[in-house]
């Protein structure tokens, strides 16, 4: 088991997490995709399936450039995020300056919802950031993949389009996890549940 990190630009992390000849990416930034692509075919593996942990821009705008490539490749996301994926409208934010939008092109029009499994991955609904927003628990190795839920030290943010309510409860969720459970988060440095239990400021208050 090996888990790689692609990140450029401000954008979100892509994971790659890697068994065998078989791989999972966690999100799909544009800015990535072609760094991720070249590093599968480089080492001839087989991605299985890219799964969002929910569907705003910095997240999904590599999926038609993965998708080209490699058109067998499964991609998931939670039901009430699906409408994310759509080309027109707003809702994932690709309309802001930062979203390098031009680039925006190619978004597949099929693929699954979540279940409470994917591959190796148990899912965590954690409605806040987006309302679906979900974080990917790798039970033997307690590894967390948090998207925009939690970072090192912050949360997501909930102004657009999440709700405060949804994400306290979502943080509870999380924080009855185990302490050593690493915590890769979509945006910034790897962190620990226990770790952010203690030093976190937006935790204070909550309990499991």
């Amino acid at each position: 088991m090996e888990i790689r990190s692609f990140t450029s630009y401000s954008e979100a992390t892509c994971y790659l997490y890697i068994d065998g000849t078989s791989c999972y990416a966690i999100d799909a930034p544009e800015s990535t995709s072609g760094a991720l692509l070249e590093y599968i075919d480089d080492n001839n593996l087989k991605l299985e399936a890219v799964i969002l942990t929910h569907g705003h821009y910095d997240h999904i705008l590599g999926l038609g450039r993965i998708r080209e490539r490699v058109p067998s490749c499964a991609i998931y996301i939670e039901e009430s995020d699906s409408p994310y994926l759509l080309r027109e409208g707003n809702l994932n934010l690709a309309f802001l300056p930062s979203s390098c939008s031009g680039l925006f092109y190619g978004l597949p029009e099929d693929y699954s919802f979540l279940e409470d499994r994917v591959g190796p991955f148990r899912v965590i609904r954690t409605p806040g950031h987006t309302d679906g927003s979900v974080c990917l628990l790798l039970e033997s190795e307690e590894i967390l993949f948090s998207g925009d839920t939690l970072f090192s030290r912050s949360i997501g943010r909930c102004d657009l389009g999440g709700d405060e309510q949804k994400m306290r409860e979502s943080l509870k969720k999380l924080l009855s996890l185990r302490d050593e459970t690493v915590v890769l988060p979509g945006h910034g440095e790897r962190t620990t549940i226990g770790l952010e239990r203690r030093k976190n400021p937006f935790l204070d208050g909550l309990s499991s």
